[in-house]
């Protein structure tokens, strides 16, 4: 199996893990979120950032958790989209040297699970997440 360099984050009292090459940055939660009339129900709305206007999207019901803080935004670009969406903390940076194990969950968007100190984590695949949010 080859290494994958990850970022693990919390969402309710779930682990997460993205490979880092679709992460573009994590930011603190933007002070003004603001809604897009008309958008569909997982789009919380848009933010500026640094001059740039980033879509804010509600992945959380797509990963079947409801989450605690979003403390942290994890801005992602996959399939030629860019967006972020809300986590409530950001764990570790993390290099996955073993094999995955299939997920425990069945879902097209969860590549498999590996162990972090004793905790199952969800790796996430953005590009069919992204397509998920796009069927929503």
């Amino acid at each position: 199996m080859q290494s994958n360099k990850v970022l693990i984050f919390r969402m309710g009292g779930s682990l997460f893990a993205l490979k880092v090459n679709t992460l573009v940055e994590v930011l603190l939660r933007p002070d003004s979120v603001t809604p897009i009339p008309g958008s569909p129900e997982f789009i919380l709305g848009a933010f500026n950032l640094r001059g740039e206007i980033i879509a804010a999207v509600d992945i959380a019901p797509i990963l079947e958790v409801s989450q605690e803080r979003e403390t942290y935004f994890l801005r992602v670009k996959c399939e030629n989209m860019d967006f972020a969406f809300p986590v409530d903390d950001v764990i570790d940076f993390y290099e996955i040297e073993q094999d995955l194990q299939p997920p425990v969950k069945e879902a097209d968007f969860i590549v498999g699970t590996f162990d972090w100190k004793g905790q199952p984590v969800n790796l996430l695949d953005c590009e069919k997440l992204a397509y998920r949010l796009l069927e929503a």
